[in-house]
């Protein structure tokens, strides 16, 4: 008997609210979510982009569009991101222009700093990452999911030096 490999967590589902030109609730979008690779491995993790503004204090007014845009972070506003690890895996080293909030919602994970340390993480615990370059691992055999809410931020400054958005494999 081949051994079973876990499936991934289920999808997302989305609401969205917003007015009516009457200026009463309504929801203006219900749908489930499409999850996207990180990289190029096959065991790369999966993300989606759950909403974006790329304005530090969005408008709620008039009419909802879209606005999921996939790449890491704009240069203002914020993101809000789900993120899915396959048993086993790593993410490349990255360091983005952003404060990110992050909560473990199942499984657990493991945050690696350039620097070699590394701290784990299970469901329930939370992790402010400020502009560090890090890298992810799912050392289980199960799936993991993390939620982030990405802020647009000033570069890190070190000896007048600013620290750029930044990609680098992993050195395990």
């Amino acid at each position: 008997m081949t051994p079973s490999v876990p499936l991934p967590p289920p999808a997302i589902r989305r609401v969205i609210t917003g007015h009516t030109p009457a200026g009463k609730a309504t929801v203006v979008e219900d749908k489930v979510t499409t999850m996207q690779k990180f990289g190029d491995k096959p065991d790369a993790a999966l993300f989606t982009t759950l909403y974006r503004s790329d304005d530090l204090k969005p408008s709620n007014d008039g009419e909802y569009v879209e606005s999921t845009k996939q790449d890491l972070i704009g240069e203002e506003g914020s993101t809000f991101r789900a993120w899915d690890m396959a048993p086993h895996s790593i993410s490349p080293f990255h360091r983005t222009i952003s404060l990110d909030y992050a909560i473990v919602v199942k499984g657990s994970i493991v945050c690696e700093l350039d620097d070699g340390k590394r701290v784990s993480l299970s469901a329930g615990d939370v992790l402010v990452q400020r502009g560090t370059i890090h890298a992810w691992h799912n050392e289980t055999d199960e799936w993991t999911r993390v939620f982030f809410t990405m802020i647009a931020s000033k570069p890190v400054e070190i000896d007048g030096k600013k620290l750029p958005t930044e990609f680098k494999e992993s050195s395990k």
